[in-house]
């Protein structure tokens, strides 16, 4: 059984709001320890901003369709006073992020979590696309973008994207989007290493449960994501009935048990095509002139399976279909 952490003593401890995960749930599938799994080679390098990729391209892919049918793949402002269009491109985002949409005169009056992104709403946050077309299909597993802005003391985040709906019989996907958080580039005193991570119980915990091979310079934090995806109408969040779907948890706290963070301190919605979700900085732990590190992938139900070919940001060093080598951060420095 999970354990439930309470949010007073983490208060006083390590000034974060988070809560213990409740008993699995949602499927079957049996899940693995990543604590064995070898980083690879990505610990060697150094990170780099995603403005500085190569756009990279289409490449052929094997699967590696780990606990499920070999058929269901990976499981797998403008600054102030300038020119509102001149700089679009590159205070917008493609410079990775680094400018993180803080800038001060495109602020949008509110984003509404709802898991519906547009570009009004999400006017002057940093944006990154994915142009790697899925090998699946509309509809199934895809990353498209992902934009990022800090304002209102939080760190917002949308992720435009989806994974394949459940099978029959189940509320969970055969997948899930998985996104993992550095608040302290390029510091590698704080923090865990994926190779660490245990944590098989529960059904986001387990596809995040994996042995992925960021840069030397990433510590791994927090991560969130999704194994389900809303319906028209009906999104799918993690509320006060803390559904284990979906939500952000709290890897370096306990990397053998990760603790979910509430709703209230982070919330998270997910739409039919995208996830929209909000952090408090002072959950994160960042001051002004921090410097954030975020990599999102596609995963299968166990953590187990990199034969994805979708990533945010988009990332060139993906060869053969496998995400598991990370070389390509979204980095967002707190103003």
């Amino acid at each position: 059984m999970k354990r439930w952490v309470e949010r007073v003593a983490l208060m006083a401890l390590l000034g974060l709001g988070v809560q213990g995960c409740a008993a699995a749930g949602g499927n079957a599938d049996a899940g693995r320890d990543a604590g064995g799994a070898d980083a690879g080679p990505g610990d060697a390098g150094d990170f780099r901003d995603a403005g500085e990729r190569d756009g990279g391209g289409d490449d052929a892919s094997t699967e590696l369709d780990a606990g499920s049918d070999a058929d269901v793949e990976p499981d797998a402002g403008d600054d102030a006073g300038a020119d509102a269009g001149a700089d679009a491109g590159t205070d917008a985002g493609t410079d990775a992020g680094t400018d993180a949409g803080t800038d001060a005169g495109t602020m949008p009056p509110m984003i509404t979590l709802d898991g519906v992104v547009s570009d009004a709403e999400w006017m002057g946050a940093a944006h990154v696309v994915n142009t790697r077309i899925t090998r699946w299909g509309p509809g199934e597993n895809e990353l498209d973008g992902l934009r990022t802005v800090v304002r209102d003391g939080r760190l917002w985040i949308a992720i435009e994207g989806r994974v394949e709906p459940p099978p029959a019989g189940s509320m969970d996907s055969m997948n899930g989007i998985v996104a993992y958080l550095d608040v302290d580039l390029p510091d590698t005193t704080s923090g865990t290493t994926f190779s660490a991570m245990s944590d098989v119980t529960g059904s986001l915990d387990r596809a995040l449960n994996a042995a992925f091979a960021p840069p030397a310079g990433f510590r791994l934090h927090f991560g969130f994501g999704t194994r389900a995806m809303g319906t028209a109408g009906t999104p799918v969040t993690n509320g006060a009935a803390f559904d284990e779907r979906v939500g952000w948890r709290h890897i370096a706290m306990n990397a053998a048990d990760f603790p979910w963070i509430v709703g209230t301190e982070a919330p998270m919605v997910c739409g039919v095509g995208a996830c929209e979700t909000s952090i408090l900085l002072t959950t994160l732990g960042v001051t002004s002139g921090d410097q954030l590190g975020l990599f999102v992938r596609i995963t299968n139900a166990t953590g187990d399976a990199f034969d994805s070919d979708q990533t945010l940001p988009e990332d060139p060093m993906v060869v053969g279909g496998s995400t598991q080598l990370v070389t390509v951060l979204h980095t967002i420095t707190i103003p």
